[in-house]
């Protein structure tokens, strides 16, 4: 009786277009993400209560490094991969698939290589953070595991296989890392390197399960396929990708970084637990991005302009409904909020309040930078972070001295804004489409 009435209504969503796939991939989606937030959140805790404001300030300092020069690791390959990996697959093009995901692979960790010697120059430099920490090796194999995972979520994106994708991420990563650390707080004085040591262990566990996924969604129709390879092409598209990828980084890092060179890793770490209450806005807009960008990719590969409005609009009005309650519950209760960590945070009240009115801004606008990553305007994408985290950068620099961890939420706003205003234009200009939810 159910599955009749699933397969109905199913029936009824395709009738419509691809809502039904908007609405089931990001409901998947959001129980996946609600595992991994919900896990991050309690051992987010835990740390904050256990190392205090300065030692869990010296982690996030050293995350921060870490997961930004992943980027330089990816290089905007995943992104890449999705629309790629969609592509060959729907051609059934099985030799290009697998040239694609064989170079793909070497470019990552070879890139990442490289990034590895930029950690070296920041941890032989930042000594007032480093000095009596054995924080080198660890960190540069977590970026390469970083780097990787990022890849084949990207790749297995590309199959449709939605979920799957984000199960190593969302679920595996976050759950092992939440036990492991609970588990080493027991029994173990715990401290940044611990925690950064679980952290990479964590990782490398989650590599190990998205690449048995890789294996089980894609393996079999490349085996016997000879490679093809468009090295120049995928070489092309990679930059716009890679530039919108390392300034969304940017956008999220490097205030934690200037924080913890410039005021200190307390303030640091109040800054890091205040954005993560602000994150919880942004939950709905990345469920939905998910599911939606290779619906935009078919959609405009058809040619099917009015079904792609209906979908970009459906989509911006389910997001910014379901993330306006999450705004008000966080202003109500931010300070309670904030209390769980210890009472020290609660001081970041004024930095959560100023980086969840950005929230609900880019939240209003839709996923706009999918829809221009998925219909080959990604260089306008990457314009739009470029001019953003470079507002972001020169703000910091001008305001964290100044205002500290607010000075930073305020640049992180308003160049969340203009980012924001920036891309919806290139989307209206070059595809006559509106992306908000208006």
């Amino acid at each position: 009786m159910m599955a009749r009435l699933l397969k109905k209504l199913k029936k009824i969503w395709e009738r419509k277009g691809n809502y039904y796939d908007v609405i089931v991939g990001s409901g998947g989606t959001v129980a996946l993400r609600a595992i991994k937030v919900g896990s991050k959140f309690l051992v987010s805790i835990l740390l904050a209560r256990t190392l205090g404001t300065e030692e869990y300030g010296v982690y996030r300092y050293v995350i921060s490094w870490m997961t930004m020069l992943a980027m330089v690791g990816k290089a905007g390959i995943p992104q890449l991969a999705t629309r790629e990996v969609s592509k060959a697959s729907k051609s059934s093009n099985w030799g290009y698939l697998k040239g694609f995901i064989k170079w793909s692979t070497i470019s990552v960790i070879m890139l990442s290589l490289v990034a590895s010697l930029a950690y070296v120059l920041v941890f032989y430099s930042a000594r007032s953070i480093f000095e009596g920490r054995k924080l080198l090796v660890v960190p540069i194999v977590g970026l390469t595991l970083t780097a990787l995972l990022g890849l084949k979520q990207g790749v297995i994106r590309g199959t449709k296989y939605v979920l799957g994708a984000q199960i190593p991420r969302s679920v595996i990563f976050p759950v092992s890392f939440l036990l492991c650390t609970y588990i080493a707080s027991i029994h173990l004085d715990l401290s940044s390197e611990i925690v950064i040591t679980v952290y990479v262990s964590c990782l490398l566990l989650s590599l190990i399960f998205i690449i048995l996924i890789q294996g089980y969604t894609i393996g079999g129709r490349r085996r016997n396929q000879k490679s093809i390879y468009n090295i120049y092409s995928w070489l092309k598209s990679s930059v716009p990708f890679f530039l919108s990828s390392i300034g969304n980084k940017i956008n999220k890092e490097v205030p934690i970084i200037i924080l913890g060179s410039f005021i200190g890793a307390k303030e640091a770490g109040l800054f890091a637990i205040s954005r993560k209450g602000a994150s919880v806005i942004k939950l709905v807009l990345m469920s939905v991005n998910m599911p939606v960008g290779p619906i935009f990719s078919r959609l405009y590969v058809s040619k099917k302009v009015e079904e792609l409005q209906k979908v970009v609009t459906k989509s911006a009005r389910l997001i910014f409904c379901t993330s306006l309650p999450i705004f008000i519950l966080l202003i109500a209760f931010g300070s309670y909020f904030l209390s769980l960590f210890g009472s020290e945070y609660v001081d970041g009240y004024s930095i959560l309040v100023v980086l969840s009115l950005g929230q609900l801004f880019n939240s209003s606008m839709g996923s706009v930078g999918i829809l221009l990553n998925m219909t080959n305007l990604e260089k306008y994408t990457a314009y739009g972070v470029i001019i953003s985290s470079l507002l972001n950068t020169l703000l910091c620099f001008m305001l964290v001295p100044y205002f500290e961890g607010l000075g930073a939420a305020v640049s992180v706003s308003i160049s969340i804004l203009v980012w924001n205003i920036a891309l919806t234009y290139f989307c209206f200009k070059n595809l006559n489409i509106n992306a908000t939810f208006v």
